[in-house]
């Protein structure tokens, strides 16, 4: 699964977001191809936790979350209380949520409010999962475009052409 765009959209007074049609049509063609022939496609389920380091709501799809949960489950030892409580802090906050017919999801308050969602946001395809901002988050460069360049050089390259 692969989004990429920064799209923006609205919250409505219920607290319900379209997804993007691009996005949407990815995750239903992803689950289709799970189904068996005459099969009754099941509602797209979501997962939406908090970013731990950026001030936006990571939106999960269900196979995606499932791997994340398990990677990180992996690297933890179950038997050390701090590394259990770091588990647990990973997916503390986290929501489910299913697309509806429609293709909107809920955003639940708890997580609107923790980081100040108003009703104009912006969706940010970020490879298997996608980003959900305030919209005037990603007006400016989160990396100014000099510091981009270089850094992706070095990091691409091994070595700092510029």
């Amino acid at each position: 699964m692969r989004f990429s765009g920064n799209i923006a959209a609205k919250i409505d007074a219920k607290s319900r977001v379209f997804l993007p049609a691009s996005f949407r049509r990815e995750m239903e063609s992803r689950l289709a191809a799970t189904l068996a022939e005459g099969q009754e496609m099941p509602p797209v389920q979501l997962y939406l936790r908090r970013d731990d380091y950026q001030n936006c709501l990571l939106v999960y799809p269900a196979e995606v979350w499932d791997k994340e949960v398990a990677e990180v489950r992996a690297r933890l030892d179950r038997w050390d209380p701090v590394e259990q409580d770091l588990f647990r802090s990973f997916v503390m906050h986290t929501e489910s949520v299913e697309m509806d017919g429609q293709g909107r999801i809920l955003i639940p308050k708890s997580l609107r409010e923790e980081i100040g969602l108003g009703s104009e946001v912006k969706f940010l395809g970020l490879d298997d999962k996608i980003e959900l901002w305030p919209a005037d988050a990603l007006d400016k460069p989160r990396i100014a475009p000099d510091d981009y360049r270089r850094m992706l050089q070095e990091k691409m390259t091994g070595k700092s052409l510029l």
